[in-house]
């Protein structure tokens, strides 16, 4: 990933002040480990490095019978990070997320409180004759518009080239 962090910094169209990363699901870890890695990162759409906090938390539980293993409304301790990203952060939490609603609150509150810049957003749910599904455009066009207001104003591109 800093290979490609390297090769948009050398382009002359990219503003290397504004490079962005969004990870989701896996990616997210992946995404987190560069953005603690890596000061080009301008701001992260990602896990913040929770996952493997996480999932050592919840293998302790599985392999101790000690607490539950799934989420109750009830935080089962603070997690603050080793080390907090050194950008602002956004954490989409929702079905295609890796963490649960309340260990991102968790992590943001241990942001807060070192001033770092965290936020939280989860997709509402739409109704559909199937069943609830989560609105996850509306999310997209969410994170597009927190990356704007965290990296500025980018130039116009033309949506379309015609051949």
């Amino acid at each position: 990933l800093q290979c490609w962090l390297d090769y948009l910094e050398a382009r002359p169209d990219v503003d290397a002040r504004r490079i962005a990363i969004y990870g989701e699901g896996e990616g997210a870890s992946h995404a987190s480990r560069l953005a603690l890695s890596d000061r080009r990162i301008a701001a992260a759409v990602c896990d913040g490095g929770l996952l493997t906090p996480v999932m050592r938390r919840a293998s302790l539980r599985w392999m101790t019978g000690f607490g539950q293993a799934v989420p109750d409304g009830a935080s089962t301790g603070s997690l603050p990070p080793s080390r907090r990203l050194p950008c602002p952060l956004l954490m989409v939490v929702g079905s295609r997320s890796m963490i649960w609603e309340q260990d991102a609150l968790d992590l943001q509150a241990g942001y807060r409180q070192t001033g770092a810049d965290c936020s939280v957003v989860v997709p509402n749910n739409v109704r559909h004759p199937l069943g609830e599904v989560e609105n996850f455009i509306a999310v997209d066009d969410f994170v597009f518009e927190w990356l704007g207001s965290k990296l500025g104003t980018a130039r116009q591109l033309d949506a379309v080239t015609y051949l």
